[in-house]
């Protein structure tokens, strides 16, 4: 296409249109501001009577568009929609059938080149579906279509509306201010919609956007016809000569002058242009803060670092940072961990200088000795110059107005620049002598615009306040205009209308509040200082205006029919500040919830609004995040949700992704996920320190953050205790806790430089702030040690300071020495002496004694990094201090001797920021929290980890405690991720891990035997029941479907000598089910007109029946012989919720609860209630069970209103006073017996479960908790003889107990054990997956839903480490073995073992291999023992004697083919490769010589009919060989450097697992990646990064199996597709 003439260096250019459109330019508003305005050249018309010839020229014309060439295609037409097609009709109408947009569509993109942009402007009239009609999907290859679709049920008239809106919204500012460039059609498009929200447009008018191609193709653009190119000049800047000078000065200072110096003063005082003004004098960083996160300034930063050092920083903007604390944190942090090599000049607020430490230069812009009336007097008169540029006033008014507004006490440039704009605006210099005009001048900023506005606008003003609000509201570099700035300031005041025409007049009328940028190359828009915001802020609800905000800029994406949010075609500036705006407005689960805005949000955004999520769904989807951020890259982020997704056991959040295209994806995972914690939220800002103290006897946390307050925690019931403590005006940095006399206390310390005291029963503060600190409180100590109680502290000050707890007087002198800032004590005893310990920024620790000051010894030195925390223990009586730093490096030390302990403990992978002493089974341990997210227990003594890190927080864990919950002990975290964190440490939630499996709450529990296994039936809100056997804690056979809605209660008993369960719905239905086959007895029973809440099984004579009741009233009894209705009955004023039947003197009865707050007592051979009514509850009845009391028969029910009551079944009254300690509603209730004695079990929404002696009314043992959700049902089994309490609740899951103890059931749990084996293979015809782990049993899974199959096959005393799957007489048979030295084979149908356990080699075997000789079943060994051998696999007898020649063990065997020979594959640590004969066990030619490394894995395929191995070593290389030949090729999976060979690929660790899928195609299991290649020797297509190490592999087609040190994982791989 040639560029257009007029436009010199310009792309092509061309319009074309179609002679259905208005004749002349002139008359067609679109085709006049292409070929006018664009710079379009004007193509031929376009004939839509000859569809064929169109169709033709359109690929021809699209061919003529070379790389950023943009063709344009207008049509005005009559349409109308046939067969899913709009057709675009002639005029005038004929004969000619019209052309299908579909053909034109595919007509321009047939002729498409790559790169090249093609625009299709349809603008129909005359058929109402077009306004719905979706275009058709296209593949573009690598040109971009955009499709506008403007559709109106009137007949196309010109010029039409479209046209001239279309026309009107390219020229409006609002589609690209002079900033911009260039245009962007969809941009004009969100213009012209807002144009037609407005009400501008009489006519019904729909617009759609559409566009196909690349996500990376560039977008269909034109030449801005408003864009400017002149460059923005730089403000002049006035004044401040000793303020510059100390900056200047500092900058020049290098090495000799502190690292930090920060820049501060009052909104408008110029800090921003001091920085720029200064930071022009040298070579320096520049950085710009303002809407960024720590993590992104700090990664500017580091980087800049690697590239050389010593370097200087300039960062602005830090106010206007996502998160100032955490930032300047951040930022001092990276200056004491790189000493003097790094220096930073930073512009701040006043109210955050307590955040630094106190070698900061400080450079106050409001101190006297920096304040500069001359400046600001200069910077007045220099504004009335130049708004009065004709001279209107006198120069000696003019200087007389600008001394007084300078004179005017607190004025700020930014205020006098309004002032003085204000004044010559309103032509008052008349009066500059005038004591009452200048008594009048406005001393504030808000003041200033006030009047500003008020002068200039009149009663406009409030509307140009209402339009520079959103503004006072944007994120980034500022907001766009088109239909987004209109949008919002509409939404923030309801009923008021704002258009395109009044934004641009605001535009006109205020320019110097504004500031147009460009963001992406956008037009955006944002004020022109960041004080007019508070300004503009202030008195408003600030939470409510970004909630506002939020859903304007949802409202505004586009939807999808069908689909909900196209959020890939939202605004950018939704796409990435949507989230922090509904952070703010506290209303973000939603969108944490939705993957489509998952796939698409900024990652910087998210990260740092992850702390608000509050539901469990979007805590689930936060987590998913979380884990998915660290590997995703573009392209992958729906696939690594997903993983995530999975891996953390949230289904319904990885079925979401279904819809969206990945490379990969996983489809089922049977996963360890991180251990169990209880998440605590309440605190608003990041949790940076935490205690546990004593409160009436029981242990609770207490918390400081960020948000100024501390915050204590029942840890029993994870609720916090009243209301926060607040009184710090700045962060709360450190907290102890212990006791003052006989009072327990809390002690905090804060940025604010005090130290405060509170009682932490009552709450209350104790006396007044302790002061003396110059720097902000770091760290706290509080405790007994040489016979009194000491308090002592430390600070930025870089001081030690002791205090008297109970006066609160300071201990003179400070403690000094450290030469920097000191960021942790502890208080201890040394030879019965008092002492401190210390550490600082200077990297040492330093002990102190407490009674006189005294430094002991020198300082001890060994950390390479600044010391973040110590702790002091004491074992064997020596004292011993444990120190961390920010290389994540943990210390032990004598304190008696200042020498180390043993080395150092690594794990941590960034800096560790919290240390607390605990004890597990007697065992000293340390626990350590850190900024990788993660918490570790290390033993003291040994210093080896104990356990695994405690994962869960979605930011830097920044503290630690420890402390017991009824008698369990816990761990404390606190992070910056908002949250406190409860985690068990005994792991007893662990062990007593919960049965998961249903993918919404558990709302109901029937327990029974099953061919003497006793199983328990549960009833979800996801629509399914499960069976789960009690005794191994797994699922029996599938989920059994049915319900159509949520099954809100089930019950168990027999049929015709047949178990069965009955359960109701939200479906309105009763179903019944024989357990043995998981089927439906008939069909459902059907009756009750709204939910059915309740279910029950009893028998009238000799008949079991079945008695439901609902929310239409009534209770039904049903026939289950005969399955039809018997009664039913009304006796409840509303719904009825809850049920039992039972016997009641030998005859049937049933007693019903409701929303009424009633019971009722009903006669099941009747059907009718008895007269009585058993009034007393407050709430709705929830639950209701039948049982005995000294022999009398009582119904007990459990309400909302939190009470359990019993009553006397004969005379219907209430039986003694309420059963109360739960916290919540009663919603589960079950009767059972424990050492002769009846017993009730309850459940609430309190998460609690809870026993009562039903004799006494008195609690049995501890409440149980583990829950996370609230408890909707309880059951009670015998369990091998003992009983044993079954709960589940609204955290999906089911939990098992020990009735008498209250401990929970420990149940062998494969999830949570490494699989080191899988195997692909078929059982029934059906897909199966069979693997073995570390818990020693084999299972088995369908491929493709990821459901167990079967039971675990048990018999091996040791964990499974290979499988092999064959076929023995027709049977599908799996083959194992590990180090128990046995050989197991199992028939999978069965799920029993087949024979006996096999064993032959001395050692054991190590890897399996299956094939067949003579069509019979073969089974191939290798050992440990260096031999292979041979087995008839249906007898076990040896074939032959062992296959000898390798010189080490044997770790691989396969099976393959050569011609008509069947070969044995075997590969061993001897690195070498052999060949042998499947039938005769003789070798085949010479060892494969090659690999550097022992050989691991090894796959046997055929490629182009040529027999192939690939083998891989434990040194990462992979190796390709032609087995008629003997010839390899090598590709290298190891990360060094190396000379590059073709073929050549990295990853970064041994192959520890090989399969091949079919076709060629490759799986490689390296470290934790997961490696798919097209075939030996092929760069991998797609690599899969897990979160651990990949043991194994297996696979066939499309699906890969790994099984991990976590679990196994299931994924579906798509093919990648073939370059062009």
């Amino acid at each position: 296409m040639t560029p257009d003439p007029s436009t010199p260096g310009s792309a092509g250019r061309l319009f074309v249109t179609t002679v259905a459109a208005a004749g002349p330019d002139d008359g067609d508003p679109v085709a006049a501001l292409f070929t006018t305005s664009l710079g379009f050249r004007r193509g031929p018309d376009l004939d839509l009577g000859r569809a064929d010839t169109l169709c033709e020229q359109l690929r021809d014309l699209a061919g003529e568009c070379a790389g950023g060439d943009t063709l344009v295609v207008a049509i005005t037409a009559r349409g109308s929609v046939v067969e899913d097609d709009l057709v675009l009709l002639p005029e005038p109408p004929g004969d000619a059938p019209g052309v299908r947009v579909g053909k034109i569509v595919a007509s321009l993109l047939a002729g498409a080149t790559p790169m090249g942009r093609l625009a299709l402007l349809l603008d129909v009239g005359g058929d109402p579906e077009a306004a719905t009609w979706a275009v058709p999907i296209t593949a573009a290859g690598g040109a971009v279509l955009e499709v506008v679709l403007a559709a109106t049920p009137a007949t196309a008239r010109a010029p039409s509306p479209f046209a001239v809106l279309f026309a009107r919204a390219a020229m409006l500012p609002a589609s690209g201010g002079p900033a911009q460039p260039l245009l962007t059609l969809a941009g004009i498009v969100r213009t012209l919609r807002a144009d037609l929200s407005s009400g501008n447009v009489a006519e019904a008018l729909t617009v759609t956007h559409h566009s196909f191609g690349s996500a990376r193709a560039a977008a269909v653009t034109f030449p801005n016809p408003r864009h400017t190119a002149t460059a923005v000049a730089a403000a002049r800047f006035i004044g401040r000569r000793a303020a510059l000078a100390a900056v200047t000065g500092w900058l020049a200072g290098g090495r000799d002058a502190p690292v930090l110096q920060v820049v501060t003063g009052v909104a408008g005082s110029g800090k921003s242009a001091l920085l720029r003004a200064a930071a022009g004098t040298g070579p320096h960083l520049r950085l710009d803060a303002e809407g960024r996160t720590e993590d992104e300034v700090v990664a500017r930063i580091t980087a800049a670092l690697e590239a050389g050092r010593p370097l200087t920083v300039v960062v602005d903007g830090v106010d206007e940072a996502v998160d100032p604390p955490e930032l300047i944190r951040a930022v001092s942090a990276l200056l004491a961990a790189y000493g003097g090599e790094l220096r930073v000049l930073l512009a701040a607020g006043s109210e955050l200088l307590p955040l630094f430490v106190a070698e900061a230069q400080i450079v106050d812009l409001d101190a006297a000795e920096y304040l500069d009336r001359d400046a600001v007097r200069e910077l007045a008169g220099e504004e009335l110059r130049r708004a009065m540029p004709d001279g209107s006033f006198a120069t000696a008014d003019a200087a007389r107005a600008a001394e007084a507004i300078a004179a005017v006490p607190g004025q700020s440039f930014l205020t006098a620049r309004i002032v003085a704009a204000s004044v010559a605006a309103g032509a008052r210099l008349t009066a500059v002598d005038d004591p009452q005009w200048q008594a009048a001048l406005p001393d504030d900023l808000s003041a200033a615009v006030h009047a500003d506005l008020s002068g200039r606008l009149g009663d406009d003003a409030a509307r140009a306040r209402a339009l520079l609000l959103p503004l006072a509201y944007a994120q980034g570099a500022g907001l766009p205009w088109e239909d987004t700035w209109p949008a919002l300031a509409e939404a923030l005041h309801p009923g008021d209308r704002y258009g395109h025409d009044d934004v641009r007049r605001l535009c006109d009328s205020v320019p110097g509040y504004l500031v147009e940028d460009l963001s992406d190359g956008q037009s955006v828009y944002r004020l022109s200082h960041a004080a007019l915001a508070d300004c503009l802020r202030a008195g408003r609800d600030e939470t409510a205006d970004h909630r506002a905000i939020a859903g304007a800029l949802r409202a505004a994406v586009p939807r999808t029919a069908g689909r909900g949010p196209s959020w890939a075609d939202a605004q950018a500036y939704t796409r990435t500040h949507l989230i922090t705006h509904a952070a703010a407005g506290q209303d973000v689960d939603d969108l944490f919830t939705d993957v489509g805005f998952l796939i698409v949000a900024a990652h910087p955004q998210m990260v740092a609004a992850l702390p608000a999520a509050r539901s469990e769904a979007a805590q689930a989807a936060v987590d998913a995040y979380r884990r998915a951020e660290e590997q995703a890259t573009e392209g992958t982020h729906a696939a690594y949700l997903e993983l995530a997704a999975r891996c953390g056991g949230a289904t319904t959040l990885a079925d979401a992704f279904a819809e969206f295209p990945r490379p990969w994806s996983a489809r089922w995972a049977s996963w360890h996920v991180d251990l169990p914690h209880r998440p605590l939220a309440g605190h608003t800002g990041a949790v940076l320190c935490a205690a546990v103290g004593q409160r009436a006897g029981a242990d609770v946390a207490v918390t400081g953050s960020d948000d100024h307050t501390l915050r204590r925690w029942d840890l029993t019931s994870s609720e916090p205790i009243a209301e926060p403590l607040c009184g710090h005006t700045a962060g709360v940095t450190a907290v102890a806790t212990g006791w003052i006399g006989d009072r327990p206390v809390a002690v905090s310390g804060s940025d604010d430089r005090t130290i405060r005291r509170w009682d932490l029963v009552t709450g209350s503060p104790i006396g007044e702030p302790l002061t003396g600190h110059t720097g902000g409180v770091t760290a706290l100590a509080l405790g007994a040690a040489g016979g009194r109680t000491w308090l002592v502290s430390a600070g930025r000050d870089g001081t030690v300071r002791r205090w008297d707890p109970d006066t609160g007087r300071p201990i003179n002198p400070p403690l000094t020495g450290h030469t920097g800032a000191v960021t942790a004590v502890a208080l201890g005893e040394l030879d019965g002496s008092p002492i401190v310990v210390s550490g600082g920024h200077d990297s040492t620790m330093r002990v102190w004694d407490l009674a006189d000051g005294a430094l002991l010894g020198k300082p001890i030195s060994g950390h390479d990094a600044p010391l973040t925390a110590v702790v002091l223990a004491v074992h064997d009586e020596v004292p011993i201090a444990v120190t961390a730093d920010q290389n994540g490096i943990v210390r032990r030390w004598n304190v008696s001797s200042h020498s180390p302990i043993g080395s150092s403990l690594i794990g941590h992978t960034e800096a560790v920021t919290g240390l607390a002493v605990a004890e597990l089974d007697g065992a000293p341990l340390v626990l350590s929290s850190s900024d990788d997210r993660t918490v570790r227990a290390w033993d003291l003594v040994t210093g080896r980890t104990v356990g695994e890190p405690l994962a869960g927080h979605t930011r830097g864990v920044a503290a630690v405690a420890f402390g017991h919950v009824d008698g369990w002990p816990v761990v404390v975290s606190g992070g910056h991720d908002h949250t406190v964190r409860l985690w068990d440490l005994a792991l007893k939630w662990h062990s007593g891990r919960p049965f998961a499996g249903h993918s919404d709450s558990v709302m109901s529990l029937a327990a029974l035997s099953l061919d003497g296994t006793p199983i328990v039936v549960s009833g979800s809100a996801d629509h399914t029941l499960r069976v789960w056997d009690l005794l191994s804690g797994h699922p029996i056979g599938r989920p059994i479907a049915g319900h159509t809605g949520a099954v809100w209660s089930i019950a168990a008993g027999d049929r015709d000598g047949r178990p069965v369960v009955v359960s109701g719905g939200a479906d309105y239905r009763v179903r019944l089910w024989d357990l043995l086959e998981h089927q439906r007895f008939g069909g459902p029973l059907t009756g009750h007109s709204a939910w059915v809440w309740a279910v029950a099984l009893t028998e009238i004579d000799g008949r079991p029946v079945a008695v439901s009741g609902g929310d239409d009233q009534t209770v039904r009894v049903w026939d289950l012989d005969a399955m039809a209705e018997l009664h039913n009955g009304i006796g409840h004023s509303s719904g009825v919720t809850a049920l039992a039947a039972g016997r009641l003197d030998d005859r049937p009865i049933a007693v019903s609860g409701g929303r009424d707050k009633q019971l009722r007592l009903w006669n099941l051979d009747s059907g009718r209630p008895v007269e009585q009514t058993m009034t007393g509850h407050s709430g709705t009845v929830w639950t209701v069970a039948l049982g005995a009391v000294n022999e009398r028969p009582v119904a007990i029910s459990g309400s909302a209103d939190h009470t359990v009551r019993l009553w006397d079944l004969t005379t219907c009254e209430q039986f003694g006073r309420p059963l109360t300690g739960h916290h919540g509603t009663v919603t589960a209730l079950a009767v059972a017996r424990l050492d002769d004695r009846e017993v009730l079990v309850s459940g609430s929404d309190d998460r609690t479960v809870r026993v009562w002696d039903l004799a006494t009314r008195k609690p049995v043992g501890k409440p149980l908790t583990g829950h996370s959700g609230g408890v909707r049902a309880v059951a009670v089994v015998d369990r091998e003889g003992t009983p044993v309490v079954v709960s589940g609740g609204h955290d999906n899951t089911i939990r098992v107990w020990d009735l008498a103890t209250g401990t929970p059931l420990e149940y062998a749990e494969f999830e949570h054990d490494a699989v080191g084996a899988v195997a692909v293979g078929d059982l029934n015809g059906v897909a199966v997956v069979v693997a073995g782990g570390a818990d020693h049993r084999v299972r088995i899974w369908d491929l493709n839903t990821g459901q167990p199959v079967g039971v675990a096959l048990t018999g091996h005393t040791a964990p499974v480490t290979s499988l092999a799957l064959a076929e023995v007489d027709r049977r599908s048979v799996a083959v194992s073995t590990g180090p128990d030295r046995t050989v197991r084979v199992w028939d999978l149908a069965a799920g029993r073992a087949f024979g006996d356990p096999r064993t032959g080699h001395p050692g054991g075997a190590a890897c399996l291999a299956a094939g067949r000789v003579d069509r019979e079943p073969v089974l191939v060994t290798g050992g440990h023992d260096r031999t292979v051998r041979l087995w008839d696999l249906a007898t076990g007898r040896a074939r032959g004697g062992p296959l000898t020649g390798h010189t080490g063990g044997i770790t691989c065997v396969a099976v393959g083919r050569i011609d008509e020979t069947d070969i044995v594959v075997s590969g061993g640590t001897d690195r070498t490769v052999r060949l042998w004969s499947l039938a005769t066990g003789h070798p085949l030619g010479e060892p494969l010589i090659g690999h550097a490394a022992a050989v691991t894995a090894v796959a046997v395929y055929q490629v182009d009919e040529h027999p192939v191995a690939v083998t891989a070593d434990a040194g990462g290389t992979v190796r390709a060989w032609n087995l008629t030949a003997g010839r390899h090729r090598r590709w290298s999976l190891r990360r060094e450097r190396q000379v590059s060979h073709p073929g050549e690929v990295r990853a970064g660790a041994a192959v520890d697992g090989l399969a091949h899928l079919g076709d060629g195609r490759l799986a490689l299991a390296a470290g934790p990646a997961l490696l798919l290649g097209a075939g030996a020797g092929t760069e991998p297509e797609r690599r899969i990064v897990l979160d651990t190490p990949i043991l194994a592999v297996a696979g066939r087609g499309g699906h890969v199996v790994a099984g991990t040190e976590r679990g196994v994982i299931a994924f579906q791989v798509t093919p990648q597709p073939s370059q062009p």
